[in-house]
């Protein structure tokens, strides 16, 4: 990430109070990367493709995610980003966990 010319810290929010990205911005600051923060509302449509829409109008040529499972049977009923994301997203990704 040091080596990239911008990295972007985009969180998204169903409502208009989505957590803070300052931490995480913070902690890449004292590691020596300098990062912007970006809030997306995900108005209609899903985490997943608000991400996207995010990456695209940033220019990512990467997306960078925390890849977390929750219970099979949750994920079933309710889905979950990080499958959405591999199923969907145009964009490269590192995945971490």
């Amino acid at each position: 990430m040091r080596d990239a010319a911008e990295v972007h810290i985009v969180t998204v929010s169903e409502d208009k109070e989505g957590s803070s990205p300052d931490e995480l911005a913070q902690y890449l600051a004292r590691h020596g990367i300098e990062a912007q923060t970006r809030r997306q509302p995900a108005d209609d449509a899903s985490i997943a493709e608000a991400l996207v829409a995010a990456a695209n109008d940033l220019g990512a040529a990467y997306i960078v995610l925390g890849a977390y499972g929750h219970s099979r049977i949750r994920e079933t009923i309710l889905g979950g980003v990080t499958q959405e994301m591999i199923l969907q997203s145009p964009i490269p990704m590192i995945l971490a966990h």
